[in-house]
């Protein structure tokens, strides 16, 4: 899909783009969609928390 952007880091990002054809990231309008695993076992405790911590930069 040549109209959407991609996105890679320098480093493992640019290499595995140039030997695989990966990207980290693609903009799909107004969303960015990443690759990878994400966290899949997060507590809805522990959530509050962490975006108060962010917030406050703390």
């Amino acid at each position: 899909m040549a109209h959407l952007t991609y996105f890679s880091y320098e480093g493992f990002g640019q290499t595995a783009k140039a030997s695989s054809w990966y990207n980290q990231a693609v903009r799909i309008g107004d969303k960015i969609e990443c690759a990878g695993q994400g966290a899949s076992l997060i507590s809805e405790s522990s959530l509050p928390e962490a975006f108060c911590l962010t917030e406050t930069g703390e």
